[in-house]
């Protein structure tokens, strides 16, 4: 079927500048403090097509001399042999084992200002096929499943609609749809992820077009380290920054992921540089697939490493990157606090419009005595299976020295906590009050929302 023919974590702060305000402003999506770890995993739904191969065929021109998406013929991927798909890639998600999904988001972007086009001559392009669907809805397979799954997604920027002719003209979008009790639902969690029927322009597109999928999943694993875990979308075009305060939290080596539409190889000035504002320390992130002027380059990699277990297993994706990047050879001091990313895309803008952080936090070995000292009473209590009782839970812990840490953590906010272990799952749940009725509970929930700005949940037990 072808289109074309017809168709909690608290003390977190986040700054940013940008081209515009038909831009879609970067947000918090989730944070999390949790045993476990994230993973990115995606790929291009656009590549390009010559008289000698296909546009399954991987495109591995990586040399100074390799065109760019503005110069070349770009159609759809469609590797799945369906019938009812017109796009279609893979990528493998490979979990440790008994890992649990906390959460798992779907996003899919492309340049869509039309559904068909062609060059004429220099700078002119003719529109062949002016539709434009609307593109909220794909399909996604899991390992588990044979058959698609529909998923109708948000559209949380759409350029298409912009006062900005530049912005209008390459019609980029953004679209996400939460997956997490799709992917938790089922036994076979690792294995192969397909994403189908993402719509983009085909042919040739002046400026060029490209597009692409991530799927974020955040897991628990107890053979893992606690991390804090913060995820963030927007749609930016050009040049930003992006700031994070994790003071209070004692931390150690820090990750950074994230992706980003139309970032063409071999076009300098794109950069992506990390700045320790308590330190004064600046620093370009660099891989040796990802050079210091040429950060964005249509590459989907882990640190040194692109990630080749996906199909196509393209080395150029043609506009299409997505990144995870070891900050631990950089930062070499500890507790950090604060760190601000400034992207620098001038030449050859590209659409930021995902962006995580993941800091693996030092286990202080805190004790009862030292926390009573610090006038923070800690009370343990086994559940009895007594008269219903309401919970205002802020947390829950498998391991009790960071129940304790959260503990001490938010009594340094003058929010006064206490703990229990529940024998039945071996957890330990963080409360602010123990109620006899809902109404007193919801009231507690209420101030820990609106004043306190804290995330909290009522347990019934």
């Amino acid at each position: 079927m072808k289109p074309y023919q017809r168709l909690t974590l608290f003390f977190f702060t986040l700054s940013f500048s940008v081209f515009s305000q038909d831009h879609k402003a970067f947000k918090i999506r989730n944070e999390f403090e949790i045993q476990g770890d994230i993973t990115i995993i995606g790929n291009q739904i656009l590549s390009q097509k010559s008289k000698k191969a296909t546009v399954f065929s991987p495109y591995n021109d990586v040399s100074e001399q390799a065109k760019i998406n503005d110069q070349l013929k770009m159609y759809y991927v469609d590797i799945d042999e369906n019938e009812d798909t017109f796009s279609s890639s893979s990528a493998n998600l490979i979990l440790p084992e008994n890992s649990q999904i906390a959460y798992a988001g779907l996003y899919w972007s492309a340049i869509y200002p039309y559904t068909l086009g062609e060059h004429k001559s220099g700078n002119k392009f003719k529109i062949l096929d002016k539709e434009r669907l609307s593109p909220e809805n794909i399909l996604l397979k899991i390992p588990s499943k044979d058959e698609y799954i529909p998923i109708q997604g948000s559209i949380l920027a759409d350029t298409y609609n912009s006062k900005n002719e530049l912005l209008k003209e390459k019609g980029g979008y953004l679209a996400y749809s939460d997956v997490t009790q799709i992917i938790k639902s089922q036994k076979q969690l690792s294995g192969t992820y397909f994403v189908a029927n993402v719509l983009a322009a085909n042919g040739e597109v002046y400026g060029g077009t490209c597009g692409g999928w991530v799927l974020v999943v955040v897991f628990e694993n107890e053979a893992h380290s606690v991390k804090k875990i913060i995820t963030q979308d927007g749609f930016v075009y050009g040049s930003t920054s992006i700031s994070y305060d994790f003071s209070g939290k004692e931390n150690e080596d820090i990750r950074v992921l994230g992706a980003a539409l139309e970032g063409d190889r071999n076009i300098a000035n794109d950069k992506m540089i990390a700045h320790l504002p308590q330190n004064n320390i600046s620093f370009p992130l660099k891989t040796d697939i990802r050079k210091e002027n040429d950060f964005f380059n249509s590459t989907i990699t882990k640190n040194n490493q692109h990630i080749e277990e996906r199909a196509p297993n393209s080395l150029n994706t043609l506009g299409f990157d997505l990144y995870d990047i070891d900050l631990s050879k950089e930062i070499i001091a500890k507790d950090v606090g604060f760190i601000t990313f400034k992207v620098i895309s001038v030449a050859d803008k590209a659409f930021q419009f995902f962006n995580a952080v993941c800091v693996e936090l030092t286990e202080t070995k805190a004790t009862e005595n030292e926390l009573t000292n610090n006038n923070i009473t800690i009370e343990q209590s086994l559940l009895q299976n007594t008269n219903q009782l309401f919970y205002n839970i802020v947390g829950v812990f498998k391991n009790k020295h960071y129940a304790i840490n959260f503990v001490n953590d938010l009594a340094k906010e003058k929010i006064i906590a206490k703990y229990w272990l529940d024998e039945q799952n071996n957890l330990y749940y963080i409360y602010t009050q123990q109620s006899q009725s809902e109404q007193e509970a919801q009231r507690e929930r209420n101030i820990l929302n609106e004043q306190k700005k804290i995330k909290n949940w009522i347990l019934i037990k």
